[in-house]
């Protein structure tokens, strides 16, 4: 007999089922970075999209790399410094520069960098990130002009709520 509910999915470890419009599904092609930022992998999810990233060029894995590095900054508390933590922001937001010269309406890879330049600017202190907020908020404005709709698995983040929450 066949068990009753979703399949249970390999590389999550649990049956899945998406319930929101735009949910992540097993066949995107970016499953097993969503999968890795389900679980917190953060630092591998990162360094695993960068490979993606420099094998195919696929302007969105560098929206993996950039909410990785964000996550695995945020909260963690080994890397106090100041400088430090700017530069991985920075080296996040470099690729994700790179990710929207190659696909500009990507609104997804918009959103990360609205949210990358807002923390780069916090890091700095807030009277730095001044200069930005109205890029911020233009970058986070597109996503909500558009009709684009994600979820992840357990909606850690889901657009556009979270575009309206950041503004």
């Amino acid at each position: 007999p066949e068990p009753e509910g979703p399949p249970v999915d390999p590389l999550l470890g649990e049956a899945y089922e998406p319930w929101r419009e735009g949910q992540v599904t097993p066949d995107s092609p970016y499953w097993e970075l969503e999968v890795m930022y389900h679980k917190a992998q953060h630092k591998e999810c990162a360094e695993l999209a960068e490979k993606k990233f420099k094998e195919t060029g696929d302007a969105h894995y560098t929206l993996y790399i950039a909410r990785a590095w964000y996550q695995y900054l945020e909260g963690n508390e080994q890397i106090t410094d100041k400088k430090e933590r700017t530069e991985i922001y920075e080296r996040a937001l470099a690729k994700l520069d790179e990710g929207i010269a190659k696909d500009p309406d990507d609104v997804h890879l918009k959103f990360a960098w609205g949210v990358l330049m807002g923390r780069i600017g916090t890091t700095r202190g807030v009277l730095a990130s001044l200069r930005t907020a109205d890029d911020i908020e233009n970058a986070w404005l597109e996503v909500l002009d558009s009709d684009y709709k994600y979820a992840s698995i357990s909606l850690q983040e889901e657009l556009p709520c979270d575009g309206y929450l950041a503004m």
